[in-house]
């Protein structure tokens, strides 16, 4: 019997934060209110635009930011075999209260310096209480199997029929990437700034997955029905079978049942592994700014490579096919952004940006995603945003982002599904004193819903694939607050 794979994400999750398939924007609470902040001169260039920070005065700055993170992630599955073929609805839900964002800047002259540490990839903690299709399929077809063996003709007793009813499951997964970046940026000539940074990326995921308190429906030869626990039951019919029957097709009955009761033992396990690794990545920036009203920002990073080493920590039954000590190659894409800030007279700012992730050349379970087909061009995000100053010490904004992944159907399992979405954010930027200034922000995602149908080998013995539908859907949304220290003021 085929062992159940468990298949954690590595570097692949929905995001409910702003990016591409792995790569977070959402890095301030100034991005949530305006979902645009690639041409920046504000502190949080420190990430977004690290040239443009040549632009503020000489002094020292430092930026505090944390975000608060809800999502809701839905598979509805449906199999012949489960359910009564019926829609299956599975449930994560994520609440992330840490999502943090430091930046440090220290201008004098025609340099800057800064520093920032954010999660750069990934989005904490997602928990399915439910688990999810793929443990619920499983069990469902290994009992199919058990009760073609049931079937056996074996005299004149009537074992029945069993049909997989529950169980009790749950899984959780943590994807996060920290990334801690160094920049320096010059002044070329007032009009043009270049920047240099360099990000070291430490993962660390985890996945835990249990299952137990599994239960069949037995339903005898009189029609009548009970629930069962798959062991018990199938060690009394075993001990039934041998103590009334010794014919040759009692005897195969019981050796097929005797050589399954270890692996049905098995089905109710846990397993618990974790995947740690670092990576750097080199980020270069331009700044062009041709007017004091005027700005245009251009960063490129590139493609960080990390090599994950993998420790399970439980296995009890070694259903999750991964080795311990053994390691594996995945990465970040490299991201192009490209970022204009414009202001209108002296109450409206207007944002415009855009993220390209070049995804086909990514590493995947040590395979280009591109040799396997499930992705068909790179990804992209559009964003735009805009600001009214009321006065010297209020500011209202929003925004709008608008995500476009670039996979296909092959692409979409439990574990991974993104399609495009929308986040909308506003916000507002206080000023509590002349050093001081304070942002809040909220915003909202929507991805549009998916329907897959894929083929699907019961692995039963018959080898005829089936068509399972799943639905995918997730929805999200993002408090956050940031401090500013404004230990200089800005010259533009």
């Amino acid at each position: 019997m085929k062992k159940l794979l468990l298949m954690p994400v590595i570097l692949f999750p929905v995001y409910v934060f702003a990016g591409g398939l792995v790569t977070n924007t959402s890095q301030s609470a100034m991005f949530t209110r305006f979902q645009c902040r690639d041409a920046s001169l504000d502190i949080d260039a420190a990430y977004y635009n690290p040239a443009g920070l040549v632009h503020l005065s000489d002094g020292f700055y430092l930026s505090l930011n944390n975000q608060v993170a809800g999502r809701l992630k839905q598979v509805t599955a449906s199999y012949e075999r489960l359910n009564e073929g019926q829609p299956l609805k599975y449930e994560g839900k994520l609440t992330n209260p840490l999502f943090p964002g430091v930046y440090a800047v220290y201008k004098t002259g025609r340099f800057a310096f800064s520093a920032g540490v954010n999660p750069i990839s990934g989005d904490g903690v997602t928990s399915y209480d439910g688990g999810l299709p793929s443990g619920d399929i499983f069990l469902a077809d290994r009992t199919s199997v058990v009760n073609s063996t049931l079937s056996t003709p074996d005299d004149d007793i009537d074992f029945g029929t069993v049909k997989y009813d529950r169980s009790d499951r749950t899984e959780k997964s943590r994807l996060l990437s920290i990334g801690y970046q160094l920049n320096i940026a010059y002044n070329l000539d007032n009009r043009f700034s270049v920047a240099a940074g360099i990000r070291i990326v430490d993962t660390r995921n985890y996945t835990r997955s249990s299952i137990d308190n599994i239960y069949w429906v037995h339903t005898s030869n009189t029609g009548t029905t009970e629930l069962v626990r798959p062991v018990s039951y199938t060690e009394t019919v075993v001990n039934v079978s041998e103590a009334n029957d010794t014919t040759v097709a009692g005897a195969d009955t019981r050796s097929a049942l005797t050589e399954a009761l270890d692996e049905i033992k098995s089905w109710e396990s846990i397993a618990d592994i974790s995947f740690t690794g670092t990576g750097i990545t080199p980020v270069i920036s331009i700044n062009y700014a041709p007017d004091l009203k005027t700005n245009w920002a251009f960063k490129y990073e590139f493609r960080t490579s990390i090599d994950l080493l993998t420790e399970v920590r439980s296995d009890n039954a070694g259903i999750s096919n991964y080795l311990n000590g053994s390691v594996e190659n995945v990465s970040i894409p490299a991201m192009l952004s490209l970022g204009l800030t414009k202001i209108k007279g002296n109450r409206f700012k207007y944002f415009a940006g855009l993220h390209y992730y070049f995804d086909k050349p990514l590493q995947f379970e040590g395979r280009k995603l591109e040799d396997i087909e499930i992705i068909e061009r790179n990804s992209y995000e559009l964003a735009f945003g805009g600001e009214y100053i009321i006065n010297n010490r209020y500011r209202a904004s929003s925004g709008i982002s608008i995500s476009k992944p670039g996979v296909n159907a092959e692409y979409y399992n439990e574990h991974r599904y993104t399609g495009n979405s929308v986040t909308l954010g506003a916000g507002v930027g206080l000023m509590l004193g002349s050093y001081i200034d304070l942002n809040l922000g909220a915003s909202y995602t929507m991805y549009s819903e998916s329907e897959i149908i894929r083929e699907y080998d019961p692995a039963d013995g018959v080898n005829t694939p089936v068509a399972i539908k799943d639905i995918y859907d997730s929805r999200g949304w993002v408090l956050s607050a940031g401090i500013d220290f404004l230990f200089g003021k800005k010259t533009k």
